[in-house]
């Protein structure tokens, strides 16, 4: 009877894009969120624990623009997404809605005019944040797992690697 009826294609194509285009590492295994409202479709989302994602970690060919991190995983959540891109439908949908806001909410420049605001609007609560964990110029690991690249300020971090990184990648 087929998986429309049962799943909110947008919520997933949304998710997905959103995973791809940040490259998030965590995607569609330890770090997906899945719901349904009764009476309702399963829905994808919210995207969270995002902090291994825009080429921050090294791991999984996360520093890499290019490249599918749905590629990457095993298990049931890119299972399923694989299996959902292989109906040309979906593929279509998820085509469209790449380029739709590739045409304006996620253009390079508006990503970019984005960073710029949330990181001014992030500003004090980050210099707290770095008093409380003086993590920069650290190389931090977690779980094995770390940065793949060491700054000096949070200035460097979203200008010389956050904003070039996502321009690449987008």
């Amino acid at each position: 009877t087929g998986y429309r009826q049962y799943i909110d294609t947008g919520s997933y194509i949304d998710l997905f894009l959103l995973s791809e285009l940040t490259k998030e590492i965590d995607a569609y295994a330890v770090s997906t969120f899945a719901f349904k409202d009764r009476l309702g479709k399963f829905n994808m989302g919210p995207l969270w624990d995002i902090n291994g994602g825009f080429g921050h970690m090294n791991f999984m060919q996360g520093t890499e623009t290019t490249g599918w991190q749905v590629n990457l995983r095993g298990g049931p959540h890119p299972d399923g997404y694989r299996s959902l891109r292989a109906d040309f439908e979906y593929e279509l949908e998820m085509w469209d809605r790449w380029f739709s806001l590739r045409e304006n909410v996620w253009s390079t420049e508006k990503l970019l005019i984005d960073i710029d605001y949330w990181a001014a609007y992030l500003d004090e609560s980050q210099q707290r944040n770095f008093q409380r964990w003086p993590v920069l110029d650290e190389y931090v690991l977690v779980w094995g797992l770390g940065n793949a690249y060491v700054v000096d300020t949070y200035g460097e971090e979203i200008d010389d690697h956050m904003k070039p990184w996502l321009a690449a990648r987008a």
